[in-house]
């Protein structure tokens, strides 16, 4: 019997003021021309913390440190095909080093600032529904697993 194997993965709700930073993803495998957060899987050997500072450096060329760092939301996800499980780790930064700037133009169109209670209609919507559960208070969701699909979408299941 085969061990399960769960992909870690975290995500960044980058702060300033009112409003987050999202971007526009492009040549992906997943929500191509839906916006989302800087993020990405957590190495071996590193921390949620330490993981999501390397990925808003290689992402968009910020420090941050691990103290600015806070859990928002936890979310559990399941992708269409061979990708498996997920377990996401929102976190918030309202401080860091650095003008955030694209450095991944390959695979972001561009970074855009939103007011939080007015992201654009194709924002990825697990994203969306993290948000409001942060808004709602709630750390993690307890009643259902996001079923994600490969090109796009997310039905809740």
């Amino acid at each position: 019997m085969e061990t399960f194997k769960l992909n870690l993965v975290a995500s960044l709700i980058l702060k300033r003021g009112n409003e987050i930073l999202l971007y526009k993803r492009i040549n992906t495998h997943y929500e191509n021309g839906n916006y989302g957060l800087i993020g990405g899987y957590i190495d071996g050997g590193e921390t949620v913390y330490q993981g999501i500072a390397r990925e808003a450096k290689e992402e968009v060329g910020i420090d941050i440190k691990v103290e600015d760092l806070k859990v928002e939301h936890v979310m559990h996800s399941k992708a269409a095909g061979r990708y498996g499980e997920f377990i996401t780790v929102f976190l918030s930064a309202s401080d860091w080093q650095g003008e955030p700037k694209n450095m991944e133009p390959d695979r972001c169109g561009d970074l855009f600032w939103f007011l939080q209670n007015s992201l654009p209609d194709n924002t990825v919507k697990q994203i969306r529904s993290a948000l409001e559960n942060i808004n709602k208070g709630i750390l993690l969701e307890k009643t259902k697993i996001v079923i994600l699909s490969p090109y796009g979408g997310s039905p809740e299941g």
